[in-house]
């Protein structure tokens, strides 16, 4: 029978161990029902060509000698290759190779499109993690993220995984989104003419920069900020000694309503031009009242204008300061990752040295360790394969049950059918008149169906 063609599948992944696999896993689940190959695109860490990880922290290259230089750079090519083996061993059954992408000026996103358009690349699933191998900005991550994508062929798709998770990317109104499948926002990137100011999970810059045009953009923004909120105390105290008098107004209000009664009093003894009088005051003073009102309406106009314009300012300020918590939140988790990176790199060198020092023994240690391991094992395998084996033989053992049964079974109906039919003859003679004739049979005949 003619095999199909495996459909290969290019995973981009770093040398982060925990993002690496969980991008493989994510990959293995997602064509779990179709026969596929995987291909791992491997880059070399650029980020690390001018500093040099030491005991003693981080150090210019120039400061170390070339053949530390070496040295290190040897010792780093072997830790990607036991990774890159341990990723191929992670995909078991599924065929797995390595591709790894040569040194280049060029940028790793620019190196990224050529890769697809060169091996007609029709699949491809990248971990956020691999573009951080050619920058440590998260600027640069996310901007070669959104390169590869309007870039890429048409022909390619491509899957963009951040921790495990698929994210989409999106692009609206100058701005470019980053979000997961439940449509949670992982990273927001705002441009103006060109990317230059960054919102987010991924935004790693240092916005303190007094140089910087973002900076000037924030002072000038806290400096109006400073001016509503001397703006906004004002208009408060002005609410509350506006509500205090309006207390008392009411107060006295509710007194004069009280004594004036609700028809028009006019004394009786008045002559005609007294009543005049006497109503031109009482117009005059209803002209008034209703200035007044008229006044209060206005001034109440105006007061809910300003607190709509509070309200919007406050409410505004609040999304910002809930953003920028959000956004310090977010720059916190990843500088915790990176400290714990830097940690275990630091660890790891030191290790490194002991290693060296005490070469013989580890070697030792590590061979008691593995034969220790193999034994384990080895009865661990053993003592499976007498279970399987017995699981076997009492598999058998139940087959042969069941068939012996069903022997009997068919054996027990044949016999059943033989009585009915002899009573069946025997019912047909008595109805003919035929005597009783009968004929013992032997268990053979009776087994055989005579």
């Amino acid at each position: 029978m003619e095999k199909f063609p495996t459909e290969k599948v290019y995973v981009a992944i770093g040398t982060d161990w925990g993002d690496g696999f969980s991008t493989l896993q994510w990959t293995l689940r997602k064509w779990s029902n179709h026969g596929i190959s995987i291909v791992i695109l491997h880059a070399a860490n650029t980020t690390c060509k001018d500093y040099v990880y030491t005991p003693l922290g981080r150090l210019p290259s120039s400061s170390v000698s070339e053949e530390k230089l070496m040295v290190l750079e040897k010792s780093e090519e072997a830790k990607s290759d036991k990774i890159l083996s341990q990723y191929i061993a992670f995909c078991g059954r599924v065929k797995a190779e390595v591709i790894k992408l040569e040194k280049n000026e060029q940028p790793l996103h620019k190196q990224i499109v050529e890769v697809i358009s060169s091996l007609r690349i029709t699949k491809l699933v990248m971990s956020l993690a691999f573009m951080k191998l050619s920058s440590w900005k998260s600027r640069t991550v996310i901007s070669g993220t959104f390169y590869v994508l309007r870039q890429k062929p048409d022909f390619c798709n491509l899957f963009v995984i951040c921790g495990g998770r698929l994210v989409f990317l999106r692009e609206e109104n100058d701005e470019g989104f980053i979000e997961d499948d439940r449509g949670m926002m992982v990273a927001k990137l705002r441009k103006n003419h060109s990317i230059k100011t960054w919102f987010g999970k991924m935004c790693l810059e240092n916005a303190a920069n007094n140089s910087s045009p973002s900076s000037s953009r924030i002072n000038d923004s806290a400096h109006q900020w400073e001016k509503w909120s001397q703006e906004i105390e004002q208009y408060a105290n002005e609410l509350l000694s506006t509500h205090e008098e309006e207390e008392g107004k009411i107060d006295l209000d509710s007194g004069i309503f009280k004594e004036r009664p609700t028809q028009l009093y006019m004394p009786e003894n008045m002559d005609a031009a007294e009543r005049i009088q006497f109503l031109k005051r009482r117009i005059q003073t209803a002209q008034h009242t209703i200035q007044l009102k008229r006044q209060q309406a206005h001034a109440a106009k105006k007061q809910r204008e300003k607190a709509k314009w509070a309200i919007s300012i406050c409410n505004s300020k609040a999304e910002e300061l809930e953003a920028s918590i959000n956004e310090e939140v977010m720059k916190t988790v990843d500088l915790n990752k990176e400290l714990n990176s830097r940690k275990g790199e630091m660890n790891e060198l030191r290790s490194e040295v002991e290693e060296k020092r005490s070469k013989l023994n580890s070697i030792l240690e590590l061979q008691k360790e593995l034969s220790q391991k193999l034994q384990l094992s080895t009865s661990a395998k053993a003592h499976a394969e007498v279970q399987l084996e017995k699981a076997v033989r009492t598999r058998a053992d139940m087959v042969q049950e069941i068939e012996e049964l069903r022997k009997n079974r068919d054996v027990l109906q044949r016999r059943i059918e033989f009585c009915k039919e002899k009573d069946a003859i025997a019912k047909v003679s008595k109805s003919y008149g035929f005597g009783s004739d009968y004929r013992e049979f032997s268990a053979a005949e009776i087994k055989n169906g005579h």
